[in-house]
C-alpha cells in the first residue's frame, strides 16, 4: 500500500482480522465474525468524529463471493475490505531453515497445530504490517472476538498523542514449552548481540487476539523490525509454531524504551473460541 502522511488530528485506524473460509453447508460459522463486525460498527460510530477507520478481513482466498456478499450485507453499514493473502500462505510453507531444526524441533504438541494456524502466527508476527503500513493505528480484533467497549480517552487518545504505542486488554504467562522450544535462547542471544535492548521478560505476553499498535512506532524502529524478521527467518514459526504473542511479548520487553506499552488497556470484549470475557487489567496465571 502507498505511504501517506500521518494526520494525528484525525488519525486513520485500520481494524483487521484474519478469517477462515467455510463451505456453504458450514456458512453458519460466519455468524461470529458478523457479531464482531457489528460490535466494531457500534464502537467506531461513537468515535467517528475523532478517528477515520477502514475495516479489513484478510483471508486465504477461500471466502467465496457469496459469503463476502452475505457478510457485507449483515455488517452494513460497516465498510469491509476483503484482502486475499493466499500468496503469503503459500510462501510460508517454504520458510524452512535446516540449521535451526535442532534448536526449535517439532514436538508432539506443535504437530497438533495445522499449517494454517502456524501461518496465522507468522502473519501476526510481522506480515500484517506490510499490508497496513499507511495507517496510523492498527487494531487487530480476531474473527471470534466481540467488542463490548473501547474507551477513547484511555485507549485511543494516548496512542494518538504518542504516549502509548502498543496496548492490549490482557496478558498471560509463558506459552507451553512444547511450542516455544529454543525461543528463550533465541531471544537472549538477540539481547546479547544488541546492547541497547532491555533484559527480556518472557512471562508477560499480550493476549494478541485483540491489540492496538501505533504503526509508526514500529515502522520507524529498524531494530524492532529486524527482530521480527529474524524470528521469521529462523523457520521456528513454521517448525515449532512459535506464537505471535510470545514474539511480541519479548519484543515489547526488549524495546520498552522506544515502544511504550499498556497491557492493561481499558477495553472489554468476549473471546468466543475460549468462551472468555476479557476486561481491562486481567492477567492469567
Amino acid at each position: 500500500m502507498s505511504k501517506r502522511s500521518y494526520n494525528l488530528a484525525k488519525p486513520l485506524v485500520a481494524t483487521a482480522a484474519l478469517t477462515r473460509g467455510y463451505a456453504l453447508e458450514a456458512s453458519h460459522n460466519y455468524r461470529f465474525i458478523i457479531r464482531r463486525n457489528r460490535s466494531l460498527l457500534r464502537a467506531f460510530r461513537v468515535n467517528s468524529r475523532r478517528v477515520k477507520s477502514d475495516h479489513f478481513l484478510f483471508h486465504e482466498g477461500n471466502v467465496s463471493v457469496l459469503a463476502r456478499m452475505a457478510i457485507r450485507v449483515a455488517s452494513w453499514p460497516l465498510r469491509l475490505k476483503f484482502v486475499n493473502v493466499g500468496v503469503f500462505f503459500e510462501k510460508f510453507k517454504l520458510e524452512t531453515n535446516p540449521e535451526n531444526i535442532k534448536k526449535c524441533p517439532e514436538t508432539e504438541l506443535s504437530l497438533r497445530f495445522s499449517l494454517g494456524y502456524r501461518a496465522m502466527c507468522a502473519f501476526w508476527t510481522n506480515e500484517f504490517l506490510t499490508y497496513l503500513d499507511e495507517y496510523d493505528i492498527i487494531f487487530r480484533i480476531d474473527e471470534d472476538c466481540v467488542l463490548n467497549s473501547l474507551n477513547y480517552e484511555t485507549v485511543l487518545s494516548p496512542m494518538i498523542e504518542g504516549a502509548v504505542d502498543y496496548c492490549a486488554g490482557m496478558t498471560f504467562g509463558h506459552d507451553d514449552p512444547g511450542v516455544t522450544r529454543g525461543f528463550e535462547d533465541f531471544v537472549f542471544e538477540w539481547h546479547q548481540e544488541h546492547p541497547g535492548t532491555k533484559s527480556p521478560v518472557l512471562n508477560l505476553n499480550p493476549y494478541t487476539n485483540l491489540f492496538l499498535v501505533r504503526t509508526k512506532a514500529v515502522s520507524s524502529n529498524p531494530d524492532a523490525l529486524a527482530f521480527l524478521q529474524h524470528v521469521r527467518s529462523s523457520g521456528c514459526v513454521l517448525n515449532n509454531r512459535w506464537g505471535d504473542a510470545v514474539v511480541w511479548g519479548a519484543l515489547l520487553s526488549m524495546y520498552g524504551n522506544t515502544i511504550k506499552t499498556n497491557l492493561t488497556a481499558e477495553v472489554s470484549y468476549f473471546h468466543g473460541s475460549h468462551g472468555t470475557q476479557v476486561s481491562e487489567g486481567q492477567q492469567t496465571p
